[in-house]
Order: structure tokens, then C-alpha cells, then sequence
């Protein structure tokens, strides 16, 4: 058997390591405060003027008015980047943090808290007539949208960066067990909520597909060629919006079973999505307890969701 040619990565440099710490202190802090927050979180209101009509432009910075359960949430602030087709504004939302979580994310340089880190990964189209009815708050410097700019088409089409903005953005991400893996899905379900809800847009399907369930192949190339007769068991891992914990779903090519396990970003079991409920567009049904749950795979052709106790579905982000 061919040997797989060595595979190299830059380790990353002490500033690199320094952020990606930094970043993980404010996501933990982040945590804990969600949590007491909870309870309270749905009863909390905004109060404040209509937005005043300014035509959308390149380089404006602007805030949502808090008209729907996704903006009430929290106040957002987006930067509209450029023009696009249709009437449309290409637009960033600027993050929660101080600290760029990941290449994606660029430090403005700004104090003000709420416009600190940029997240040119999340861009956006949205149209002008629903810019129109946020508020513009302020304008980006020339420098600032040429950099933004740049960070952006860096992620799309891989051109290189000018001088000293590399850092300015977040450090690698590589790993799947990496808890930004987890703030980065859950801020793109996020603002998929903001859209389907100021813009009418779907929010996508609620069925999870296994890609190596999706057409035959051959299980030829699913085992291990040193162990006659051994079994290949792929895995594919999942996070939960609004959760920590992670599913993993293997397949057993010896009884065509896929298995579900919940734990947690360390690998250690997880309780917490225990009786919920495992269902298949054909009705099929299998019910998580003690973190474990098992279905045929036959049954999981055409997709599966996790639905709670309340009967709502989670939604799930692929991890790898």
C-alpha cells in the first residue's frame, strides 16, 4: 500500500497562541454568563426611535433595530462591505468579542466594543430595502473597508494579505474538536435566524444527511487492508446549536448499524440530550439514553432529525 505523502503544517507563532488563549478566556466567559442569562434572556426588551431611511452604501457601518426574536437577542452591527447584483449589499456582522477568533476574523483597531472584531467569514448578502430600515451609525475609514476587503477576498479566493494585517486576524483552525468550531455555528445559525426573519429567507432544511449513505459505493475500500476481514468504521461528528455537546455517528459495514454517541468537545460522555428523540423522513424512531442510540442505516438514507422533548427540532453543523 502506497504510503500517504507527509503533510505539514506551520506551527502556529507565540502572538497565534497568545490570541487563540485570549479568545478561549472570553468564550468561557462567555459561557458562564449565557447560562445565568438564561432564565431571563426572552423578557428583556429594546426600546428606541424608527430608524431613519439612509440609502445603503458602501463603507457604512449600521445597526438592526430589534424587531425580531433573533435581534432582540442581542444589539448587531454590520458593515456593509460593497454593492452587489440584484440590489443587494454585501455585509459583515462585527462579533461578540474582542479577540479574532479565527483567519476570518479581522481586529478593526476601534474601541468601542461593539465594533472591535469584524467576521468577513460570515458575510452576507442582504437587500438594500432591508439596510434601509437600520440605522447608520458610522462610517468606515477608506483604510478600514480596503482591509476588510482584502481579509474577505483572502477567505474566497486565497489572495494574499497586505503587509501587518496578518496580525490583526484570528489564529488557525484546524482541529474538529476545537471549541470555536462551536461559536462558528453557532454565530452562522445565528445569522441565518436574522435572515429568515428580517428577510423572509428559509432557514434550510432540518434533515442531517450521512454522505456515505447518500449513493452504494464499494465497501471494498472501506477496510482496513493489514486486518482481513475488519471493518472501516467512518464517523462523522456533529455540534448542537444552543448546546455543548457534540454527536458523533459511526457506521458498522458488518451489520449496516450507524450508532449515535453524545459527548462532550473532551470526548467524555454527555447526558444532556438523554430522550431525545432520533426520526427519519419514513418514520423511523430510536430514543438516546445514557448518551448512546443505534438505527439501521437502511432507515437513514434520506436524512434524520433530532427532535427534543418539547417535540423541537435541534439543529446539527457538521464538524468534519
Amino acid at each position: 500500500m502506497s504510503k500517504l505523502k507527509n503533510i505539514r503544517r506551520d506551527p502556529p507563532t507565540k502572538h497565534q497562541e497568545a490570541q487563540l488563549v485570549a479568545w478561549l478566556n472570553e468564550w468561557a466567559l462567555y459561557l458562564e454568563l449565557y447560562a445565568i442569562d438564561a432564565a431571563t434572556r426572552e423578557k428583556e426588551g429594546w426600546a428606541g426611535t424608527a430608524p431613519v431611511d439612509v440609502i445603503p452604501a458602501a463603507g457604512q457601518i449600521r445597526l438592526f433595530p430589534p424587531v425580531s426574536t433573533a435581534l432582540r437577542s442581542r444589539p448587531v452591527y454590520v458593515a456593509v462591505l460593497q454593492s452587489e447584483h440584484d440590489n443587494c449589499f454585501l455585509v459583515a456582522p462585527y462579533g461578540r468579542f474582542a479577540i479574532p477568533a479565527t483567519p476570518g476574523e479581522l481586529s478593526t483597531g476601534r474601541e468601542c466594543a461593539a465594533v472591535r472584531v469584524l467576521c468577513l467569514w460570515n458575510a452576507r448578502a442582504l437587500p438594500a430595502d432591508v439596510l434601509r430600515s437600520t440605522w447608520l451609525v458610522d462610517d468606515m475609514t477608506s483604510l478600514e473597508l480596503s482591509e476588510a476587503i482584502a481579509v474577505h477576498r483572502n477567505l474566497k479566493k486565497g489572495t494574499g494579505l497586505p503587509e501587518g494585517l496578518g496580525l490583526r486576524i484570528g489564529p488557525p483552525l484546524s482541529h474538529p474538536a476545537d471549541p470555536r468550531q462551536i461559536y462558528i455555528n453557532r454565530e452562522d445559525a445565528f445569522w441565518d435566524a436574522v435572515l429568515s426573519e428580517t428577510c423572509n429567507l428559509p432557514r434550510g432544511l432540518s434533515l442531517t444527511y450521512l454522505p456515505w449513505l447518500e449513493e452504494p459505493r464499494d465497501r471494498r475500500e472501506m477496510r482496513i487492508a493489514a486486518e482481513e476481514g475488519a471493518v472501516y468504521a467512518v464517523a462523522k461528528r456533529f455540534s448542537v446549536d444552543n448546546s455543548d455537546a457534540v454527536i458523533v455517528v459511526s457506521f458498522d459495514d458488518e451489520d449496516r448499524t450507524c450508532r449515535f454517541r453524545v459527548q462532550t468537545a473532551e470526548d467524555e460522555p454527555c447526558a444532556e440530550l438523554d430522550a431525545c428523540r432520533i426520526e427519519t423522513p419514513g418514520g423511523e424512531v430510536c430514543t438516546i439514553e445514557d448518551c448512546r442510540a443505534a438505527m439501521k442505516a437502511d432507515h437513514l438514507r434520506e436524512g434524520f432529525c433530532i427532535t427534543d422533548l418539547a417535540g423541537r427540532t435541534l439543529v446539527l453543523h457538521p464538524l468534519n
